[in-house]
């Protein structure tokens, strides 16, 4: 019996050591009568901070972004210089079973082409270059002009030839248009 006395009076020492030694070493007062002057400690008093030997001017910072994206799509262009086969218009000039007659007929329509004025087209509201296309679709060669999406505009370019040329008219076809 006395060893298990022997052992709860360790337990109890050892247990008093530890909490002893969790309570802290600080001295706690307590101030009960307020008269104690407890002002609280202010640095400025103590501590000099000279900023004038730290004075600099800020860095300079490059602002410009260096990067691989092509020129056409940061300036919100990136469909330029596509080229699109669409639906679209343009003018028959000639049609011939000959093919020697239709290349004499794709000669005479660039001829004239060429001598009219560039005021003439700007004035007309005309294409400055013009496609010439001399397609073969059985039986016949066809001489046909522009690529047009706009059937107006082929109108347009058809009423100034007919005083040149007396067969032309605007036919459906697939042209080829860059954006």
């Amino acid at each position: 019996m006395e060893e298990s006395n022997d052992f709860w009076v360790r337990i109890i020492v050892v247990s008093t050591i530890i909490l002893a030694s969790c309570s802290g070493s600080g001295n706690t007062t307590a101030d009960t009568d307020g008269d104690t002057d407890q002002r609280a400690l202010n640095l400025s008093d103590y501590e000099i901070f000279d900023v004038e030997p730290y004075a600099d001017e800020p860095a300079s910072v490059d602002v410009r972004v260096i990067h691989d994206v092509p020129d056409e799509l940061m300036e919100n262009r990136a469909d330029a210089g596509i080229v699109q086969i669409v639906p679209g218009y343009r003018i028959q000039v000639y049609s011939s079973l000959d093919p020697g007659a239709a290349i004499v007929a794709e000669e005479e329509l660039k001829s004239w082409w060429s001598r009219v004025s560039d005021e003439d087209k700007e004035e007309n509201q005309l294409p400055l270059d013009l496609t010439i296309y001399n397609n073969f679709k059985q039986p016949l060669y066809r001489i046909r002009i522009g690529n047009f999406t706009q059937r107006l505009d082929a109108e347009r370019l058809m009423a100034f030839m007919a005083s040149k040329f007396a067969t032309v008219f605007v036919v459906p076809d697939r042209v080829t248009v860059r954006r």
